[in-house]
């Protein structure tokens, strides 16, 4: 079943003083010019998911810093994260974390999840989880809990709460990628099947695929042949425990050392995308980097495709107009400033930008600074 972040409310966070975004597609992207706080907003996936995963505020507070975590570096007011999940049979979830903060340390002023159950658009069963302070109620459990814990990491790892375990694992399954050149070409020999952020275990997960998921690679490679006429892909593992890679153009044969960096990373995307081991959210940041302009407008397609199987939800952020051309209004928000606040617009619903599709794209309304004007 297919499970998405459909709206997120935030106070008090990082450059956002107070947001409520509702809306939140499969596949999104975040589009507005540099510094204005896209990668802040889709920090709040790995934040929330840095929590569930560490279990106690104080740790992760420290981790980030107070001063970086608020609003203008206030801490005397608290930083408040909701978020709603949604599936297909229109059931919801509805998670809220407020952090508080005292001179020794951050606290768990308020945490919230109620899990609301349909049948044919009527609420049949709710399940409720309250910590206030570390007094925690669950149903007819009530448990005292410390002030710095999370109680969504203590009950969603017990198994007879599903509902709980059920956003836990959602919220756990937060990979954020950020591919760096370096780490693709690197030799690093790992037994980790799970691509990383930076992609440094791309040839061993690439190898994993292609011997264990077939079909996933072959995927893969169909992709690079329609992007770059690439009708094949080579990998060995040596027994030093090196893995070669080599790609196959015409009656060429392309080592790693000799390949483009933009075919390189193009790679690293599509077997990101078809690895079947899912996470439940992809924050991707700038995936036009070093790729050929011709290639983006399927790289968003392939993206939207695997989106909408509902197996991960993706959220992008993107300063490319031709990545940005292959997208529809409702994946589209544009984050902007104003008066030095932070603020983001859907672009659905916007009757100036629909009127002005028949005769152009996003894209091109983006890079000629038409969105800028409209919004």
């Amino acid at each position: 079943m297919k499970v998405r972040v459909s709206r997120i409310a935030v106070k008090n966070f990082k450059n956002f003083e107070q947001l409520d975004l509702d809306g939140f597609q499969e596949f999104s992207v975040l589009i507005g010019q540099n510094g204005v706080g896209k990668s802040n907003l889709m920090s709040v996936f790995s934040f929330l998911s840095d929590c569930v995963t560490t279990g106690d505020i104080s740790k992760v507070v420290e981790r980030v810093g107070v001063e970086r975590l608020c609003y203008n570096g206030n801490s005397a007011v608290p930083t408040e994260i909701a978020v709603t999940f949604r599936d297909d049979a229109l059931n919801t979830a509805q998670y809220l974390l407020k952090i508080s903060y005292t001179q020794e340390k951050a606290i768990i002023e308020d945490e919230q999840l109620i899990v609301s159950e349909t049948v044919e658009g009527v609420v049949k069963n709710r399940h409720e989880l309250h910590n206030k302070r570390g007094v925690c109620k669950l149903g007819e459990v009530t448990e005292q809990i410390r002030d710095t814990d999370i109680a969504l990491s203590i009950f969603g790892r017990l198994p007879k709460y599903k509902e709980t375990v059920a956003v836990y694992n959602f919220l756990k399954g937060v990979r954020t990628i950020n591919f760096a050149l370096t780490a693709l070409r690197s030799d690093s020999i790992t037994e980790d099947i799970t691509l990383s952020h930076l992609g440094h275990n791309l040839k061993a997960v690439a190898l994993e695929m292609q011997n264990v998921f077939p079909m996933q690679f072959e995927s893969v490679v169909k992709h690079m042949e329609c992007a770059m006429g690439i009708t094949k892909i080579l990998l060995q593992k040596l027994p030093t425990g090196n893995i070669t890679l080599s790609f196959v153009q015409g009656m060429k044969t392309i080592s790693e050392a000799e390949v483009s960096d933009g075919t390189l990373s193009l790679f690293a995307y599509y077997v990101l995308l078809e690895q079947p081991l899912r996470s439940s959210i992809l924050c991707i940041e700038h995936p036009e980097r070093n790729i050929a302009y011709s290639a983006l407008k399927q790289l968003a397609e392939v993206m939207r495709k695997v989106a909408h199987k509902g197996h991960v939800q993706i959220v992008v952020i993107s300063h490319s107009s031709e990545f940005i051309s292959a997208l529809k209004l409702n994946e589209v928000f544009y984050v902007y400033t104003e008066e030095q606040k932070t603020f983001v617009k859907p672009l659905y619903g916007n009757k100036e930008l629909e009127s002005h599709l028949s005769d152009s794209n996003l894209g091109e309304l983006y890079a000629t600074a038409f969105i800028d004007a409209v919004l």
